[in-house]
């Protein structure tokens, strides 16, 4: 036998014989209620009226609704 066809036959023995593997018990599913949430937070937009005495969004510049801070 050729060295060639003796290491391809152990390695298909290794990994027909050396395969110990066990398949896991399932685990039992658990079904949540649903939650609802809800805020009366008005999120303030580049075109939407002023929250206070701060603009904190504008449109000015960049003809898009960025953060001032960016």
């Amino acid at each position: 036998m050729s060295s060639r066809r003796i290491v391809s036959l152990a390695g298909l023995a290794i990994g027909v014989l050396g395969n110990h593997s066990y398949a896991e018990e399932q685990p039992q599913t658990i079904e949540l209620e649903s939650i609802n949430v809800t805020s009366d937070y008005q999120y303030e937009t580049a075109t939407s009226p002023v929250q206070g005495y701060r603009a904190t969004r504008s449109a000015t510049a960049t003809k898009t609704d960025t953060a001032l801070q960016d």
